[in-house]
């Protein structure tokens, strides 16, 4: 199946062959405002830069997390611990909720790990490079803790957790920045929602994995990109934290400094301590930010379990043009003491009765989030 997309900076075309849903479902398109690559995935069951419903973005969670096991299965793997690590920024939550389900399965203590653009001192790092983002330094904390440390540095299984698959570099850089310093590796398991590579491209990146390599996706195609030389960039700020230490922001390890449960949140009393009381027939957002998402995201999946319309999407650091799958943009400061632009695209506040904005950080009340978006905001 074939499909050309015209965007600003040029001109995509792709052509899928093997799919789960149709990639009318899972994917619209839009133009990065990166010189490295002209254009971007937007991803339609990601929560990241369009509203979902949590409960299509659980179905998939669900089906990706059965993939693997069926993996794990035919391996002989599923009794030995796996270390599961997702990409900071767009597959934290991702990543987290698949994790969530693959412990349904699971009867051995395993971890998850995301990485991050936040360095937290005091932990030792294993660094790897995203060649084609905007903000391309990744840091995984090794974890402190003895049980966590020791599922990090034995695990025979990792599995590699994003939103998509271009290339691969990525994931070929960090596997071989973690079978470097631990050679006891036995498997691979690469994760995404939608696998662009190519059968070509798939084929070499199995042979340079440093261990046996399975990619799970829901839709594997390929692409071509011929750019528009008339697009010319507006300027913008780069997406480079100032690299300082963020301990004392963040003070709770909601992941990345690797977690063998996932985090439970009474989210009735939650709600109860700040006062919003939901009436019947509420459409809600619940808005994420940035790599904060798996908590917003399970706030949102039990508020639509109480038979409300919720939608679920986040904030990001990702600047991104105007036009395709990009309707609207909102800008402003990050709030990790960073002084970078952060933004949330296709959300029109309007649209809904009440706004929740999950935080890990304090947000002052002045803070421009609050303004253009009129929400609420809810610490974890």
């Amino acid at each position: 199946m074939k499909h050309k997309v015209e965007l600003p900076a040029g001109t995509l075309n792709l052509k899928v062959t093997r799919w789960d849903y149709p990639l009318e479902d899972l994917c619209g398109f839009a133009s990065r405002a990166n010189a490295k690559r002209g254009f971007l995935f937007v991803s339609k069951v990601l929560g990241k830069h369009i509203p979902v419903k949590p409960s299509s973005m659980t179905s998939i969670h669900q089906r990706l997390a059965q993939k693997i096991w069926e993996i794990l299965e035919r391996e002989n793997a599923t009794n030995e611990p796996f270390l599961a690590l997702a990409l900071a920024e767009t597959a934290t939550g991702l990543g987290q909720s698949v994790y969530e389900h693959l412990l349904e399965h699971s009867k051995v203590q395993n971890l998850f790990v995301h990485s991050s653009r936040y360095l937290i001192s005091g932990f030792e790092l294993l660094e790897f490079e995203e060649s084609h983002s905007h903000a391309s330094d990744h840091l995984i904390h090794l974890p402190n803790e003895p049980l966590e440390r020791t599922v990090f540095q034995s695990a025979k299984t990792l599995i590699l957790i994003d939103d998509e698959m271009s290339t691969g570099n990525t994931f070929l850089n960090l596997a071989r920045a973690y079978s470097a310093r631990h050679p006891q590796l036995e498997r691979i398991v690469v994760v995404t929602l939608t696998d662009w590579a190519g059968q070509g491209r798939r084929r070499e990146l199995l042979e340079k994995m440093p261990a046996t390599t399975h990619l799970v996706s829901v839709l594997e195609g390929e692409y071509q990109w011929t750019a528009n030389p008339n697009f010319v960039l507006a300027p913008t700020r780069a997406a480079h934290g100032n690299g300082e230490p963020k301990n004392g922001l963040l003070e709770r390890n909601f992941s990345r400094l690797g977690v063998m449960e996932n985090p439970r949140v009474d989210f009735a009393v939650l709600l109860r301590q700040i006062g919003v009381n939901l009436t019947p027939l509420l459409k809600i957002l619940v808005l994420g930010t940035g790599e904060f998402t798996y908590l917003p995201f399970k706030l949102a999946q039990w508020l639509e379990r109480q038979g409300l319309e919720v939608h679920f999407q986040s904030t990001t650091r990702s600047p991104i043009v105007l036009g395709g799958a990009i309707g609207t943009k909102l800008e402003f400061p990050d709030h990790y003491a960073d002084g970078i632009p952060n933004y949330v695209y296709n959300l029109e506040p309007h649209d809904y009765d009440l706004i929740l904005i999950g935080l890990e950080t304090p947000l002052e009340p002045n803070h421009p989030l609050l303004d253009l978006t009129k929400g609420i905001p809810v610490y974890f």
